[in-house]
């Protein structure tokens, strides 16, 4: 086993806190993301987890020799193989906004955020442009918006609502005119509040609901366990509620112009990128918007040093 330290019979290994004897303990954080094989002659023993680490463990042992037994534990890492359903949520959205394709061999040694930023910029072809893309995207906007409503030039500013802006009435069709007219994919429209309140409230009467009636069924009048299904029935019930009110969603979520363009920018970024190549900041900027996306972290949350497994519990 290849270490960075050695540890003599009966030492202390000072990061695990274990003494190592005829038979060297070796201790292998196991990310619930990634299984890493340290050789084929160690056997897992599974017990003694040491309490306060937030991440699962496992004891190792492995015979010991005379000249110790080498140990440092690698990091996890983006194994390709062992990727949970977020993380390759994350990498494909990359791949498919930045138009590129990202290779396995790169993304085994990926551990921070800054390292899969580094892997994707090292994948873009195109760079160093010159023109800003969020200009791009406000002259733009900027033009429509002035062509189909009362505002002034001068009052269209990024610190403005487009809730406020845009008409409520017939709004879904404003929106998909603004879409055509720019020639660039908008982020889809949301329900109301009232109306996303209403819509948990229904799923969660529905799902939970059926759950419990199921539960009560089985457990204290006999019924057979596919009263279970009633559960399903719940799910479809929501997924069909879901769908009756697509006519209610008119929020835009992004409600600051601001906002809204940089939105509009991280989802059309490949097409932009021919149109005026790209720059290392935007490229990160990119990334982090699609962890924030798929993980419902805050932008601001998310750092180039953030481990995205262990620190921001993606899978």
């Amino acid at each position: 086993m290849t270490v960075g330290r050695t540890a003599a019979a009966g030492s202390k290994i000072p990061a695990l806190g274990y003494r190592v004897a005829p038979f060297a303990v070796l201790h292998l954080v196991h990310n619930n993301k990634t299984a890493r094989k340290y050789g084929s002659n160690i056997t897992p023993y599974q017990k003694n987890a040491k309490p306060g680490l937030a991440i699962s463990q496992a004891l190792f042992i492995c015979p010991y020799n005379a000249a110790g037994c080498n140990f440092t534990p690698a990091p996890p890492t983006l194994n390709i193989h062992c990727m949970g359903l977020d993380t390759v949520d994350i990498v494909l959205t990359i791949e498919k906004r930045l138009g590129i394709a990202l290779p396995n061999h790169q993304l085994e040694k990926v551990i921070t955020v800054g390292d899969l930023q580094n892997v994707v910029w090292r994948n873009i072809t195109i760079k160093e442009g010159a023109k800003c893309k969020s200009q791009i995207v406000f002259h733009r906007l900027r033009k429509h918006i002035i062509s189909t409503t009362c505002l002034d030039k001068p009052d269209f500013t990024t610190g403005i609502s487009l809730n406020n802006i845009l008409p409520l009435r017939r709004r879904k069709l404003h929106y998909a005119a603004m879409q055509e007219n720019i020639q660039l994919q908008l982020p889809g429209l949301t329900l109301t509040k009232r109306w996303s309140s209403f819509l948990s409230a229904f799923s969660i009467a529905t799902i939970f609901g059926g759950l419990a009636m199921s539960l009560i069924l089985i457990n204290f009048f006999n019924f057979s366990k596919w009263y279970l299904l009633i559960t399903g029935g719940g799910m479809a019930l929501t997924h069909i509620m879901s769908m009756l009110l697509s006519g209610k969603r008119t929020n835009i979520n992004q409600d600051m112009v601001s906002d809204f363009i940089r939105m509009v920018v991280a989802i059309n970024y490949a097409v932009l990128i021919m149109e005026t190549g790209t720059n290392r900041k935007e490229i990160d900027y990119v990334v982090t918007q699609v962890i924030a996306d798929v993980s419902g972290i805050e932008v601001q949350e998310i750092l180039p040093f953030h481990k995205i497994g262990d620190d921001l519990g993606i899978d």
